[in-house]
């Protein structure tokens, strides 16, 4: 079960575009956990952001790619973070801190997670030379 503290949320600022590379993902909004297809994509691209980011990834849902914090409905938010939960889950990832946003038109949430047993590509090729 996810749980917040109680605080002030604070207003969410603008933040540079999403590159293509680097371990920091945009998503607007996440799907349902029917869609498995979807959720194995998701899986995926969280793999390779934290291969780039050498086993740590900031997720940032309720903007687009251009950095722009519209957000989204607090139950939209909600129900997306037990479906990233559910990510993070099957990448066999630790979730290392939330943080909840007040967007344009919604919420946001700038979420950062570490993956559990990330070894650096350069160390599993030491074993090659």
């Amino acid at each position: 079960m996810i749980r917040f503290k109680k605080k002030k949320i604070r207003k969410a600022r603008k933040i540079k575009a999403e590159q293509f590379d680097g371990n920091i993902e945009y998503k607007w909004r996440l799907c349902d956990l029917t869609n498995t297809s979807r959720l194995e994509t998701l899986t995926t691209q969280l793999h390779y952001r934290l291969y780039e980011g050498d086993g740590k990834a900031i997720y940032n849902i309720g903007y687009n790619d251009k950095g722009v914090p519209h957000g989204i409905p607090m139950d939209t938010l909600c129900d997306n973070l037990k479906v990233f939960n559910h990510i993070l889950d099957s990448a066999k990832c630790r979730l290392l801190s939330i943080n909840i946003l007040r967007g344009i038109d919604g919420f946001c949430a700038n979420i950062y997670v570490e993956k559990n047993d990330f070894v650096p590509f350069d160390e599993l090729l030491s074993e090659c030379y």
